[in-house]
């Protein structure tokens, strides 16, 4: 990482924009991030990451790990409730899909029957009329 790049990631005023503009960076493929966790990143890794938006905020240096690393771990979680949505939504429209399908069957199928009903009726008319003409 250049120091163009790492000064890119520094927001202008809050440590924990910050720590999650440097996730973003380091992870930039959001399916990566998605699976991803704080855990499974190295110690090292979550540590530069602390102490480089320590340095580039002095005014909140006394930041406690547990919030540097809350939002760090927040780029994770909200890539896996990202995805989940979608996901939720993608299946919503398979079903709407899958729903219009069923119904236009049922249309069909019940128009065949109201076909083959007047067809049998027609047939009856005719055999009466058969009968009737003996």
């Amino acid at each position: 990482m250049t120091l163009d790049e790492l000064e890119s990631c520094e927001h202008p005023k809050q440590i924990t924009k910050t720590c999650r503009e440097l996730v973003k960076f380091l992870y930039p493929d959001v399916n990566q991030r998605s699976t991803m966790s704080i855990s499974s990143m190295s110690k090292e890794q979550v540590n530069a990451i602390r102490e480089y938006a320590r340095l580039a905020h002095p005014n909140q240096s006394q930041t406690s790990n547990f919030i540097l690393n809350n939002a760090i771990g927040n780029i994770f979680s909200s890539e896996r409730h990202k995805q989940k949505k979608e996901n939720e939504t993608k299946k919503k429209h398979e079903l709407k899909h899958v729903e219009q399908q069923e119904e236009k069957i049922f249309r069909f199928f019940f128009f065949m029957q109201m076909c083959l009903s007047l067809y049998i009726y027609h047939m009856e008319i005719v055999y009466f009329a058969h009968i009737c003409s003996m």
